[in-house]
């Protein structure tokens, strides 16, 4: 190959490799980082941080631990002990717990005629408090055999009676109480007790709904009640109850409708609560209201709403599944082993049993309509007060 050829391709080579190298640097020089700009400032004003906090906050905030009805129970039996220790001696601390003291206690609230279960509560509410004191000590052995000594003395001293529970209505009270008012001369209490057993309240929830709270679906003719504090609700997300109505079609309903009744309620211009009165006063009317259609007193409370609606329901064919979601337990445990237990109407279904023993039919004319259990909330036919 001639030598000039080769000459002419080497400088060639040189041209292109020195091209190449202009070009790679302008491109490098073009990826020169730009100087960051520094970020506006903010328009906001920032809180500054609390950095401390007060000893009755941290009181406050471990309350939040107890649903709000225990927790008053809680702090109403704390109070009695406080009250029943400045009697002995008013220099001495309630708290950490004396055995002692505590064992004194146990007997003065049975000489007071307290309850069996009701001091058992007492002794238990007042050790699980102890347990949050910072100089709380462990017992000794002794102390304990003291204790559980006292608890033996409340039981033989009391008895084994039973603990007595609300009374149960039955359909045909339910539908009595739906035509009575009160001394108070309200008749929202009577709706109150409708309401109350339809949607399986407790006597807190009743006492707590709220105009906003209850909403009305003409489509399916239901009220949705939001039960935004419930007991079994720790996080309080909220849980709504379904009520049907029962009556027929039109615009005023039927006197035991407890959906029609509500209705009623909620264009009364009377503040934001469904039920305005005092709790106090709620609760006088509701018992009241029990105590005339059952003659029983002792047993009529408010929280006999929650304990009908049970009854009625298993009276009825409903599962005890299907209880406890209607009525938001978290187990069919309370519901049988509670609830459906001791029912006002023991007596006179009884009575029955044995024909359903030796598979009988009754004589229709020992049949009590009383005691039949009809469905909860059934169209009123015929009704003489």
């Amino acid at each position: 190959m001639p030598i000039p050829f080769l000459k002419a391709l080497s400088d060639d080579l040189e041209r292109k490799n020195r091209l190449m190298h202009e070009f790679l640097s302008d491109r490098r020089s073009s990826y020169t980082r730009k100087p960051r700009t520094s970020k506006k400032p903010s328009s906001r004003i920032s809180k500054p941080k609390e950095t401390s906090i007060s000893d009755e906050e941290v009181k406050r905030f471990l309350s939040k631990a107890r649903a709000v009805n225990t927790q008053k129970q809680y702090e109403s039996i704390v109070r009695g002990y406080k009250d029943f220790m400045a009697m002995q001696d008013p220099s001495t601390t309630c708290f950490p717990l004396d055995p002692d003291m505590l064992v004194r206690y146990a007997a003065y609230l049975t000489k007071n005629n307290k309850g069996k279960e009701t001091i058992m509560k007492y002794i238990r509410v007042l050790r699980t408090v102890d347990k949050s004191c910072k100089s709380t000590r462990r017992w000794s052995v002794a102390d304990e055999e003291i204790l559980r000594l006292a608890r033996e003395a409340v039981r033989r001293i009391k008895g084994g009676s039973p603990p007595k529970q609300a009374l149960t209505l039955t359909s045909e009270q339910l539908k009595k109480i739906a035509f009575l008012t009160p001394s108070s001369g309200d008749r929202s209490s009577s709706t109150a007790v409708l309401l109350g057993v339809a949607a399986c309240l407790r006597p807190g929830e009743l006492y707590a709904l709220k105009k906003e709270d209850v909403k009305y679906s003409s489509k399916e003719r239901t009220l949705v009640l939001t039960i935004r504090e419930g007991k079994t609700d720790v996080e309080r997300l909220g849980q709504d109850v379904i009520v049907g109505c029962v009556c027929k079609a039109g615009p005023s309903g039927d006197q035991i409708c407890p959906v029609h009744r509500v209705k009623e309620l909620l264009f009364r211009d009377n503040g934001e609560r469904l039920f305005p009165k005092s709790e106090k006063q709620l609760d006088k009317d509701i018992r009241e209201l029990l105590h005339l259609v059952t003659g029983d007193e002792s047993r009529a409370t408010a929280h006999a709403l929650r304990r009908s609606a049970a009854h009625l329901m298993a009276a009825n064919g409903l599962s005890a599944q299907e209880i406890a979601d209607h009525g938001r337990w978290k187990t069919t445990t309370t519901v049988l082993n509670t609830y459906l237990r001791q029912s006002s109407s023991y007596n006179q279904r009884a009575a029955q049993y044995s024909y359903k023993m030796l598979d009988l039919k009754p004589p229709v004319e020992d049949e009590d309509e009383t005691v039949k259990m009809r469905l909860l909330i059934a169209p009123l036919k015929s009704f003489q007060d």
